[in-house]
């Protein structure tokens, strides 16, 4: 699921801008740099549970 909400954000002309392969390298234009973004997170499970017994998976998969 995540995934999908990654490829719908991400498409070219926000994200990147996209030019043809000429030959066998391909182009685009990074038109998010210099950004940040700010995620807010919302859990069903107390702050301790998911720190310490869950192992912060969301947490990981963001920061990598």
């Amino acid at each position: 699921m995540f995934n999908l909400f990654i490829e719908t954000i991400f498409v070219s002309g926000f994200a990147f801008k996209y030019h043809p392969p000429k030959g066998h390298t391909e182009k685009w234009d990074k038109l998010l740099e210099h950004k940040t973004a700010r995620l807010l997170v919302t859990l069903d499970a107390p702050m301790w549970v998911f720190k310490w017994i869950i192992g912060e998976p969301a947490y990981k998969m963001m920061k990598n």
